[in-house]
């Protein structure tokens, strides 16, 4: 598309990155207010949904959780979403730039949020602009969310404009950063589940002179998770073998007292072959196991701090097979269907219904670490790759 203007997106990019909004504390106000009036003075329909403060009560957060949706096209129905979220983690230490200044050198600009995502946020605004720009006319409707808390796995943010019927369409693109290298746009079609746990042993207190007399529970617990370890869950071929992580582990209270107690949280992830009741089962089972044979071991809680399940969107999908001819034709390379870490708003979206992968600007490798960027050349490539599937997807002519 001859309206897309290298410039512009470089200058939002670099805006957005200078705009503060890391999470914790989630503080929305200004990159709202500025792509809200971005999207407005481009001409889009825009929406900002500010969540209510009983709302924010609930989730014990302090700072307004503001959304914000843009609509082009006077449909009835909307073809396709472009997603990006607003937050980023926090900064950090080890920048040799400005993590706030948007720096550019040496065709990348660098800034806390370029990869993971304002570089996207900045391709979708472009988009948009070069979409309008066009007088293309639209048989359906393309939305924009800039959405809130994904960098702490919130619910007010896509969830949010989900539950409360604010926002809909046949599929959807979340335009975090796919692009392994500068001429390569993956996409995330493969998104592995997740259990976060919180597990409690119990055991019974003694002097620490005397240990034979207790039964030490965080023993017990590093037993269990030993255990654990030798849990095999299915391959999958594109998300790979399962994980586990010992996240967090506490117990006791002072070095001459046997602990009676010791909890601990685990992150396991897995593909799409096993759900999260199957993981559920094994953990059950090999405590079964380990009780049999050792009588002094018992679990007193497991807590689910966060489930999500395995999703992939099948190769043959219209959004998958629409997203890889726009590929070839920007890049002159195959598609490369890979998984993503996370599944991010994906998921949200995936669990309503609405198809949904992760194809945008930015190396994954670069996500939450020092010098963080995002290439002109990466920016500039998937400005032109999803304005030729908003094409595909939402113009009343074919898109060559």
């Amino acid at each position: 598309m001859n309206q897309i203007e290298p410039n512009k997106l470089t200058e939002t990019a670099q805006d957005l990155i200078c705009i503060r909004s890391e999470n914790p504390p989630g503080s929305y106000r200004e990159i709202a207010d500025y792509l809200s009036k971005k999207w407005t003075n481009i001409g889009l329909k825009t929406r900002l949904i500010e969540v209510s403060h009983n709302k924010l009560k609930e989730f014990k957060l302090e700072t307004p959780r503001i959304n914000l949706v843009g609509t082009i096209g006077t449909g009835k129905e909307s073809a396709l979403i472009l997603d990006g979220h607003t937050d980023t983690v926090p900064v950090g230490e080890g920048w040799s730039v400005d993590p706030l200044k948007g720096i550019l050198k040496d065709s990348r600009i660098y800034g806390r949020g370029a990869s993971d995502m304002k570089g996207g946020l900045a391709v979708m605004t472009s988009v948009a602009e070069a979409l309008i720009h066009s007088d293309v006319e639209l048989k359906e409707n393309l939305i924009l969310t800039a959405t809130v808390d994904d960098e702490i796995a919130g619910s007010l943010g896509m969830k949010y404009l989900l539950e409360n019927h604010l926002v809909k369409g046949r599929c959807a693109v979340c335009c975090e950063g796919t692009s392994s290298s500068e001429n390569e746009v993956d996409i995330n079609s493969c998104f592995g589940g997740r259990l976060w746990l919180r597990v409690t042993t119990k055991g019974k207190s003694a002097h620490g002179a005397k240990p034979s007399e207790g039964i030490n529970a965080i023993e017990k617990m590093f037993h269990l998770y030993q255990e654990l370890q030798k849990i095999r869950l299915p391959h999958h071929k594109v998300y790979g073998p399962s994980t586990m992580n010992l996240g967090t582990i506490s117990g006791g209270t002072r070095p001459n007292i046997v602990p009676d107690s010791c909890s601990a949280t685990l992150d396991i992830r897995f593909g799409p072959s096993t759900s999260t009741q199957e993981v559920m089962t094994k953990l059950k089972e090999t405590a079964t196991s380990i009780s049999q044979y050792d009588s002094e071991f018992t679990i007193n809680d497991v807590e689910v701090i966060e489930s999500r399940e395995a999703f992939e969107i099948p190769a043959d999908t219209k959004l998958v097979t629409s997203l890889a001819k726009a590929i070839r034709m920007v890049t002159g390379t195959p598609t490369k269907l890979t998984h993503a870490i996370g599944s991010g708003n994906a998921y949200h979206l995936w669990q309503t219904g609405i198809p949904a992968v992760f194809c945008g600007p930015g190396n994954p490798a670069n996500f939450h670490t020092a010098n963080e960027f995002v290439s002109l050349q990466s920016l500039l490539n998937c400005t032109k790759i999803l304005s030729h599937l908003a094409l595909q997807l939402c113009a009343r002519t074919n898109e060559t």
